[in-house]
């Protein structure tokens, strides 16, 4: 597989932020998913990934655990205060657990890169919940090109790998059977093997088009 080192170059600090954290979180055996929280100048002021599939934590997150997600993990690095004009970037659009998360923490500004067809309905569920309803962030995404394909590809590479039998990935393969056939050739041929160890930034020009691009 040929790799386009110029593509990360393209990408912005902020987001090369976050897609570190969700290449650390697949290269550790977890879901593959990364979230950062920037502050209205843009410094990420917390960051956190998907652990399910880990032992450790930093103090104040959650591994080993269904609920070790990436938005929980950054969410939790957070004062207890309100937070205007801050902004959450994941790569996958949030879960119910998440979702829920964001409204309790009422994070004002959601991006998120890659839509989750397992759980695209938790948006419009919970607007139907008067409290919940008044505390949803200002929501952006999917994402179109590398970044978008890059945070789409992780999670499910994982599933491909650890949860072939479950539930979450028959809908991927209902939905999106290129990107599963994609990330089981990756797998077949060794190349999922062979870019687990590099750097994100390696990684992502090898990974972030999809293979027929």
């Amino acid at each position: 597989m040929t790799s386009d080192p110029a593509a990360w170059e393209l990408v912005s600090p902020q987001w090369r932020a976050c897609l570190v954290e969700a290449w650390t979180s697949w290269s550790h055996g977890s879901l593959g998913v990364g979230a950062v929280i920037i502050s209205p100048d843009g410094e990420v002021v917390a960051r956190g990934r998907n652990r399910e599939g880990e032992q450790h934590a930093p103090a104040g997150q959650l591994a080993g655990s269904y609920l070790a997600h990436a938005e929980v993990n950054a969410l939790s690095a957070l004062p207890r205060r309100r937070h205007p004009g801050h902004r959450l970037l994941v790569t996958l659009a949030p879960c119910l657990v998440c979702a829920s998360a964001i409204v309790m923490t009422q994070l004002p500004q959601l991006t998120y890169a890659a839509a989750d067809p397992v759980m695209d309905d938790v948006s419009s569920w919970l607007a139907t919940l008067p409290w919940a309803a008044s505390r949803l962030p200002d929501t952006d995404g999917p994402l179109s090109g590398p970044i978008g394909h890059f945070a789409r590809l992780l999670p499910v590479l994982h599933m491909a790998e650890h949860r072939r039998q479950g539930r979450s990935f028959a809908v991927y393969q209902a939905c999106q059977p290129g990107l599963v056939s994609q990330a089981e050739q990756l797998l077949a041929d060794g190349t999922a093997r062979q870019l687990r160890d590099l750097p994100c930034h390696l990684a992502f020009g090898a990974l972030a088009l999809p293979a027929d691009a």
